[in-house]
Parts: C-alpha cells; sequence; structure tokens
C-alpha cells in the first residue's frame, strides 16, 4: 500500500502491475488525464447562481469524486458510491485523510451544502432512490450501457453526464458480435477505428436517453489509452431528440481508394466494389469549441501534466474547429498508394493550408491528420 498524491488530493492505493476488475478497490493511476478533464469540465460549467449537485455511483477509491470537492469551485453537495464493501471503507478513509466531512447512507436535502454523502450499494438502485443531479459520473469497468437507463432517470434538466468506456476492443472492432450486443452497431476495424468507436457509443447513449425525450448533446469527447470518455450536456426537448436521431448514420470507407463518408444507407459502391461500413453512429460534431478551449487552457495551467497528456487536450482543441469526415492516416495513405518519397507531417500540414484548407493534428492518433480537405487531393499532396 502506499500514499498517491494526485492534485490536491491523498489516497491510499495497492500497487498492481495490472488494472483488473479483480482489484478489491479500483484504482487506476493512468486515468489521471480522465479526472483532469473532469475537473476542468465542471469548472468550465455555467450555473448561474446555482451549484453542482454531484454523484458518482461507481466511485472505487473515491478519488475522482474527491478531487471534484477540493478543486472545483461550483459544486453543492457529493454523492459517493460503491457497490464494494472494501471500497466503500476506502472512500470512507481516503475523505477522513483529506479532511472532509461526510454522512454515510442519508440522502442530501436540497439545500445541503458541502459535505459528502457515502453509500455502499449497487449503482442503479443508487440512482433510483436518491437525486436528481445536475452532474453524474459514469466511470465503470468495461461498458456504462448498464447505467443508462438509471442514469437519465435521475438526471436533471440542462445537466451534463460524463461516461467512460473501457470495452474498446468491441467499440473499435476487434470483437464485433460484442459490439452489436452492446451497442446495436457494426464496428470497423481501420485506421479509423477510434472515432468510429467513439461515435458508435455516443450514438447508444443518445438512442437510451430519448426513450425520456431527453437529447444528449455531445459536449467534450476523446480516446486515449485504454478508454473513451464523453460529456454530454441534457436538453430535455422531443424536437432536438429528433434532430439528433437523422444525425445517426453510417461510415462508408473504401479498403481500396481510402475514400470516406457519412451516409443514411450502408449499401454503396467505390473502386467497383461494395464500400465497407461502421455503424449506426453519430455524425455530428463531438465538441463544443468554447469549452474544448477552456479545458485545454485549464490542463496547460497546471504544473503536473505529461507531455502526452498536454498534446491531447491541444490537439482537440485545434481540431474540433474542423468539419470533417474523419481524419487521414499518413501511413496508411504512403502505403495504400505506395508513396516512397516521405514527406513530414509538419510539411504536409503546410501544404494543405496552402490549398485553402483546415488541418490539425487528431488525437485519436499521432500519425493522423484531421482536415476538411477531400481524400483524394490529400493523396495527391502525399504523393
Amino acid at each position: 500500500m502506499v500514499t498517491i498524491l494526485e492534485g490536491d488530493t491523498k489516497i491510499h492505493a495497492e500497487q498492481q502491475e495490472i488494472v483488473s476488475r479483480k482489484m478489491p478497490v479500483f484504482f487506476n493511476p493512468d486515468m489521471k488525464l480522465n479526472r483532469d478533464i473532469t475537473i476542468a469540465v465542471l469548472n468550465s460549467t455555467k450555473t448561474g447562481d446555482s451549484r453542482l449537485r454531484c454523484c458518482f455511483p461507481l466511485a472505487g477509491s473515491g478519488i475522482r469524486a474527491i478531487r471534484v470537492l477540493k478543486e472545483c469551485n461550483n459544486i453543492m453537495q457529493v454523492v459517493i458510491n460503491d457497490i464494494s464493501g472494501e471500497a466503500y471503507a476506502s472512500i470512507r478513509e481516503h475523505l477522513e485523510m483529506n479532511n472532509i466531512e461526510y454522512m454515510e447512507n442519508v440522502a442530501p436535502g436540497k439545500h445541503d451544502e458541502g459535505a459528502a454523502f457515502i453509500f455502499n450499494t449497487e449503482a442503479a438502485c443508487l440512482l433510483h432512490k436518491v437525486g436528481g443531479f445536475d452532474y453524474i459520473d459514469i466511470d465503470p469497468f468495461g461498458s456504462p450501457v448498464p447505467f443508462m437507463d438509471a442514469t437519465f432517470r435521475r438526471i436533471s434538466r440542462g445537466a451534463i453526464f460524463g461516461i467512460t468506456a473501457t470495452d474498446t476492443s468491441a467499440l473499435c472492432g476487434s470483437y464485433p458480435k460484442a459490439c452489436r450486443r452492446r451497442y446495436d452497431s457494426r464496428p470497423l476495424l481501420n485506421e479509423n477505428c477510434y472515432e468510429t468507436g467513439l461515435r458508435i457509443l455516443i450514438r447508444k447513449i443518445q438512442t437510451i436517453g430519448m426513450q425520456y425525450d431527453k437529447a444528449a448533446v455531445p459536449v467534450y469527447s476523446y480516446y486515449y489509452k485504454h478508454y473513451m470518455r464523453v460529456f454530454f450536456r441534457i436538453v430535455y426537448s422531443k424536437t432536438l431528440c429528433d434532430q439528433i436521431s437523422k444525425e445517426h448514420k453510417y461510415f462508408l470507407f473504401c479498403p481500396k481508394c481510402l475514400n470516406r463518408k457519412y451516409s443514411r444507407y450502408n449499401n454503396a459502391d467505390c473502386c467497383g466494389q461494395p464500400m465497407e461500413y461502421a455503424g449506426l453512429l453519430f455524425s455530428g460534431p463531438l465538441w463544443e469549441e468554447k469549452l474544448a478551449d477552456q479545458v485545454a487552457d485549464s490542463i496547460k495551467k497546471r504544473g503536473d501534466m505529461a507531455n502526452r497528456d498536454l498534446e491531447i487536450v491541444e490537439a482537440i482543441k485545434n481540431e474540433c474547429k474542423i468539419n470533417s469526415q474523419s481524419y487521414f492516416h499518413i501511413h496508411e495513405f504512403n502505403k495504400k498508394y505506395q508513396i516512397t518519397h516521405i514527406k513530414k507531417r509538419d510539411d504536409i500540414i503546410i501544404s494543405v493550408r496552402e490549398k485553402g484548407y483546415n488541418v490539425s493534428p487528431t488525437h485519436f492518433n499521432q500519425l493522423a491528420l484531421r482536415s476538411d480537405m477531400p481524400f483524394d487531393e490529400f493523396a495527391r499532396i502525399l504523393k
């Protein structure tokens, strides 16, 4: 057992070579950026004169919830829960380590401020019993889908919620049958699988929200290491639900020439053969530009960030300004078009901009660029 200091929060955690659901108290040090971005998003959330009522139904060690209490400036109350008895004891210990008052198995009143409220029960049961909330954080080991029905029932109008999915092998196409079962969608295992997987996840969450006439609008989304993360803003609107459903399309891809596009249909030909497809998936914007700017600025001000973490948020800040079908993987284009004179990434960026198109590195892959340039023109630039 070692003492971990993350942000202003101290916890005790066991050192594990491999992070798994078998850990008695779940804590993953690789999720630090995930937690940092959560704090940046919440601090950028405008709530008028009110403050946020937050819930963490799958809290594990409790570090995310405790960091939110200590580092966010707009929090009214935080409900922290885990079904594991060992995790519950760990949450209690960590609250005491950080000098935070808490109440056990007591639902917070509407105007209770400051304290934490801790529970030891199943996540969906907690959400049905306690609420509603202005922010709910769903951070499971695997898919968030089993917790979405309860989340939409207890999330307030105008609220936001964050979800994490670690079943990326299903979403990205390594296990297509699992993706069909969990997300009712077909994945595509190629160089664009990280973005198509993220969009499959978003579409599934949106379809659950539509059952309650709640439109889930993605405001900040990303893929990193072994997980996907999406923050949604909730709008109670049948009209917006209908508009979002029109953004549920197929991603079509030609493996012969690398053409790609979104379509309402999954049957199109290119280069004399049927195009491969992923979907249904969400084809709309993955980010709100203003929030992406705020998150990047907040993360850059921290003094404890790894270089790759800074690159991630900076790339999102830039690529969110580009309206594109997907990103272009430079090495895949070089390989497909048998290009032997390999251009540097920065030189490619200059060439694309000289043609009058927008371009930026994408956070999805360090060897890829997001651009609104047509794919065939991009290939010509590489040649």
